[in-house]
């Protein structure tokens, strides 16, 4: 528990989302290379996942990491969709004028 939030107080403290103007993430993620690790540290400091949101910290084990990247997959294939479909909208528009 301890090393897992010293870790995780370093990541905090570098405050990614601070340094980028436009596009800032809401939050870093730290990767905890085993289910086993995250849930023996959560039996022993249950508010340890409370202190990482609060923090911006998002605790990924491999299961969960391979969720969330598939999710943000998912969202950049459904934000360039939106491009595509305004682009196509608007030489619509000038095909039409």
């Amino acid at each position: 528990v301890r090393q897992l939030k010293d870790h995780l107080t370093k990541l905090a403290q570098k405050s990614y989302w601070e340094q980028l103007e436009n596009q800032a993430p809401e939050f870093v993620v730290m990767f905890v290379p085993g289910e086993s690790f995250l849930s023996a540290a959560l039996e022993r400091d249950s508010e340890l996942l409370e202190y990482a949101f609060e923090r911006k910290v998002l605790l990924a084990t491999p299961t969960s990491l391979i969720a969330l990247l598939r999710s943000v997959s998912i969202g950049w294939k459904h934000v360039e969709f939106e491009k595509n479909a305004e682009k196509i909208s608007m030489l619509g528009k000038e095909l039409i004028e």
